[in-house]
């Protein structure tokens, strides 16, 4: 597959899906889920992290499906997504992990959405897997660009794996090499950018044994990324100041929050 090859597809979307020493079983499912879209896709299942013994056992897997295999020469989902963003050929890239699943009308409704609105990212609501495949929980998200905004100020506005954006968006904003590095590139992108979730819930999310669901341990990723980024944005030293206090306020009120919540879930 040619990085330089300029074609350009409207009735087509591009899937980008990280695969790293993945349960082949949700792999599959995955994948499935893809091929069943009411709408052609093309899948580019990235390899990276791996060695080429593990490598060669994933292509040999994915052999059965229709799906293109690149191998990221970097480690890093940031910096395995940056390196698979010029082949893609779509109006519109998708996302979706190696063990989650898209309703069939997933990709459709997103794109339609992306067609008829001024919008660079759209994400979906959730419901939540657990391993074994069964729903334990919907999640929902901010369903307009000022809402969405307003929440990145403490935590992320889109179930990253949900979300269509549009190419061009991509190749103006890459993911930065930071922790949670789907929360920096919304951040990064926002005063440029229109965002947005659909109300209905087009993703299925698993969220496995394995997988840090610690709350306080995200959040802080979260307040870690914005600090480097403000850093990195910003050349005057004042201003450096101001936003990495503000924001630690917002953490601390968010914090507070958490804390009242998981009181009160306790006491019920």
């Amino acid at each position: 597959m040619d990085s330089n090859d300029k074609t350009i597809y409207n009735d087509e979307i591009d899937v980008l899906l990280p695969v790293y020493k993945s349960n082949k079983i949700f792999l599959k499912e995955s994948i499935k889920s893809l091929l069943n879209q009411n709408i052609k896709v093309r899948i580019f299942c990235i390899l990276n992290g791996m060695n080429k013994i593990e490598n060669n056992r994933y292509i040999n897997f994915l052999k059965e499906f229709n799906c293109h295999i690149l191998i990221s020469p970097n480690k890093g989902i940031a910096a395995s997504l940056n390196y698979a963003i010029p082949y893609t050929r779509s109006n519109y890239i998708a996302r979706q992990d190696d063990d989650d699943i898209s309703h069939p009308d997933r990709f459709l409704i997103q794109k339609n959405y992306l067609d008829n609105h001024n919008c660079d990212v759209v994400g979906t609501n959730i419901k939540i897997l657990d391993i074994n495949g069964n729903i334990v929980g919907k999640k929902q998200f901010p369903n307009t660009d000022i809402a969405c905004k307003r929440q990145l100020i403490y935590k992320t506005c889109f179930c990253h794996p949900s979300t269509m954006m549009r190419r061009e968006f991509l190749l103006k904003n890459q993911y930065p090499d930071l922790p949670s590095e789907d929360y920096a590139l919304w951040i990064k992108a926002l005063k440029n950018s229109i965002y947005n979730n659909l109300k209905k819930e087009l993703y299925f999310y698993r969220r496995s044994d394995g997988q840090y669901s610690n709350q306080k341990f995200v959040t802080y990723l979260y307040f870690q990324s914005s600090i480097k980024l403000m850093n990195r944005v910003s050349n005057n030293f004042w201003e450096k100041i101001i936003n990495v206090s503000l924001l630690f306020i917002y953490f601390i009120f968010y914090v507070i929050k958490r804390r009242r919540i998981d009181f009160k879930t306790r006491l019920i």
